[in-house]
């Protein structure tokens, strides 16, 4: 008996899951890709400034993940707090950074973590990948340059990496090139500029679909390439498209199926449906105000073979609501919507689940009534049948082996959970104390001045007078604010009707 006890005890504590599970931080403008049945999620932002409009503060380089298949998608009251936090190793990513672009690539059995902004800080391993199968980090070169509020898509066909917009490291100078990694070599070469369209984007999305082997770039900032002008709201109806086959750059003409107008937006998310036509368009602010505002049509549809937009009318009390900075993830037929900001600033660590399977009853996922994880009894387990007694003496010794492992199960859970908020506590330290000044990513306009190096990727230069480090921004300044413009290439006011885009920085010419 004793034996039969101690052999007891064994079997459950070894078939146990003991998952580290932790409450994540509210943040904003985090990166999240789904690998395998996982999400995980690096870096953003924890915390809101009080003194100034849309300024964000403390960027982290924490490594979170949730496995979607011990997730309970039809429960996500506890959702925030399902999350396991990786610890870091010799190999991790050093420097937080907020904003940074990740895609899931190797066939969604890697995780890639690309540019991003921390503060007046350069990147020093701007392009990471984590490989879970050896738990291990490694930096691949760039390219010269990287990008903050640009994309990243996985192009698996050709195993390669496509970039393209955003802004070169931290300067107001957009990229209008795109960049391909091919990651199985990790070497970089470069795509000619869209020569029929005179715009680069930032804070756009870029969809792959794999049927069509087209990107599809929605929203965002358009960027003029060679005047210096106010950045203005790329219209939703101009859907930039680029041929991952041969290269070629398009534009579809989009209308909306009810004839409404949709409002311009930046920040904010677009997920291909698998087995549909149709891309998710979720959240975002208006790209049209110089305040925050979050658009309050801030779901769609896109069919990218009929070029229409279908407006969903979600319910906001039951789902994720307006909110910007966040993150979309498509797992089966959902969409997990997650982290971001809401209409006054405020952060979130929810997440939700729009259920797709259906795409003319799109809706959310209410939470469960029951704990799934409990077997309903059958007819037959509800009386006594012979050798009850015998049963009751089984069930009595089954249920003093349970709370023998009950307790061994806490207890060791206890001191995992204590390790784990231990290793979250010394991200966070490590994190505050790198930043002493308190590394801003501030996203309010404001001037400044950016000089491209002949010799090298191009650097940012800040006010000498300026007494907040890491000043960062979702618009570059306006043409008509202090300090001589810049147009999308580099190049002064005064040089803008003379810039060409063939070569604007040398050292990407040898790439």
């Amino acid at each position: 008996m004793l034996l039969l006890f101690f052999t007891a005890c064994i079997v459950f504590i070894n078939h146990a899951t003991f998952i580290s599970a932790i409450t994540i931080m509210a943040r904003g403008f985090t990166g999240c890709s789904l690998v395998l049945d996982q999400i995980h999620c690096f870096g953003g932002y924890i915390g809101v400034s009080q003194m100034a409009n849309d300024s964000y503060l403390n960027p982290l380089s924490d490594h979170f993940i949730l496995d979607l298949s011990q997730f309970d998608l039809t429960d996500t009251s506890t959702g925030y707090a399902n999350w396991t936090i990786l610890q870091p190793t010799g190999s991790s990513p050093k420097t937080p950074v907020g904003f940074p672009q990740t895609a899931s690539i190797d066939g969604k059995k890697k995780f890639i973590v690309f540019g991003g902004a921390s503060g007046q800080q350069v990147l020093q391993d701007p392009v990471m990948v984590y490989d879970p199968a050896n738990d291990n980090w490694s930096s691949i070169p760039t390219y010269g340059n990287y990008t903050r509020f640009g994309t990243i898509v996985d192009i698996p066909q050709s195993q390669t990496l496509w970039s393209w917009g955003g802004q070169y490291n931290n300067t107001w100078v957009t990229a209008p090139y795109v960049n391909i990694l091919e990651y199985v070599t990790n070497t970089w070469k470069r795509q000619p500029i869209d020569t029929s369209n005179n715009y680069s984007r930032y804070q756009h999305t870029a969809t792959f679909v794999e049927s069509t082997n087209t990107i599809y770039i929605i929203g965002g900032y358009n960027t003029h390439l060679y005047v210096v002008a106010d950045d203005v709201g790329a219209p939703m109806l101009e859907v930039r498209t680029f041929n991952t086959l041969d290269s070629t750059w398009g534009v579809n003409r989009a209308s909306t199926a009810d004839g409404r107008n949709i409002s311009t937006r930046t920040q904010h998310t677009a997920t291909y449906i698998p087995n549909s036509n149709s891309i998710l368009i979720y959240g975002g602010a208006s790209a049209e105000s110089e305040k925050v505002v979050m658009v309050d049509d801030y779901a769609y549809l896109y069919d990218y073979s009929t070029n229409k937009y279908t407006f969903l009318n979600l319910a906001p009390e039951s789902g994720a609501g307006k909110r910007k900075g966040h993150s979309a993830i498509s797992y089966k037929s959902y969409v997990m919507i997650m982290f971001g900001l809401g209409t006054h600033n405020n952060l979130f660590n929810d997440l939700h689940v729009l259920n797709l399977s259906n795409l003319t009853n799109i809706h959310w996922l209410t939470a469960s009534t029951s704990d799934p994880s409990r077997p309903v009894a059958s007819d037959a387990d509800s009386g006594l049948s012979r050798g009850a007694i015998a049963g009751i003496a089984v069930a009595a010794a089954v249920v003093f082996i349970g709370v023998i492992a009950g307790i061994i199960f806490i207890f060791r859970r206890k001191n995992q959970q204590k390790k784990n908020n231990q290793a979250y506590n010394s991200i966070l330290t490590t994190n505050s104390t790198s930043q002493n000044d308190s590394t801003h990513a501030k996203l309010e306009l404001e001037s400044h001045t950016v000089l491209t190096d002949a010799t090298g990727p191009v650097k940012p230069h800040f006010d000498e007078n300026e007494n907040q480090a890491g000043v960062h921004h979702l618009r570059k300044p306006f043409a008509d604010e202090d300090g001589p413009g810049v147009n999308c290439l580099g190049k002064p006011d005064g040089d803008a009707d003379h810039a060409h885009a063939n070569k604007p920085f040398s050292n990407e010419d040898k790439t």
